[in-house]
């Protein structure tokens, strides 16, 4: 299929590594992502060079997600996961859909999130939603998120949740979405 050789030659091309998984399962996926630092990239996506090279740069790395995969497949023990671990934290992106990630992986590992949470909450706006960072506008993908985070570091109760829970159903529409 040519969408997914011209996206191995475009990262290839780019300086970048291809990976390949040993099995086509989650388990082994996630091992072969963890073990090269590889981003998973959809390559079904129909886009031209630049989108495509938009794509690569402007996406949070996928490690979080990789490491949420090895959670719930109660895969903590494998070697990868760790330095995957170690690699995430390590990362120092702000935005508002990463900081939350970091929160549901490092919740979920039993690390102490409040720092996280903490610069988390300012990003909350006084619309009660949550912007891309602190002092941007409120927007429904990151409120979500945010609250995502939040459950897991068992702040399910306040002003702040509140808030942001009202911010997503005053944007709802008469249809349910």
């Amino acid at each position: 299929h040519s969408g997914g050789i011209s996206t191995v030659f475009h990262t290839l091309a780019n300086g970048g590594t291809a990976a390949v998984a040993e099995a086509r399962s989650p388990s082994a996926v996630c091992q072969a992502s963890a073990k090269y630092r590889a981003e998973l990239v959809d390559t079904s996506l129909e886009m031209d060079d630049e989108a495509m090279e938009k794509y690569l740069t402007d996406n949070v790395p996928p490690t979080a997600e990789v490491l949420r995969a090895y959670q719930l497949l109660g895969q903590q023990g494998q070697v990868a996961y760790s330095p995957a671990l170690s690699y995430l934290n390590s990362d120092t992106e702000s935005n508002t859909e990463f900081i939350s990630r970091k929160i549901l992986v490092n919740a979920q590992a039993g690390n102490d999130v409040t720092a996280l949470v903490n610069t988390l909450v300012t990003h909350q706006t006084a619309d009660g939603g949550f912007g891309d960072l602190a002092g941007q506008s409120s927007a429904i993908f990151d409120t979500a998120f945010a609250l995502q985070a939040l459950a897991a570091a068992n702040y399910t109760s306040g002003q702040q949740v509140a808030s942001a829970v009202g911010f997503l159903l005053n944007r709802q529409g008469a249809v349910g979405g």
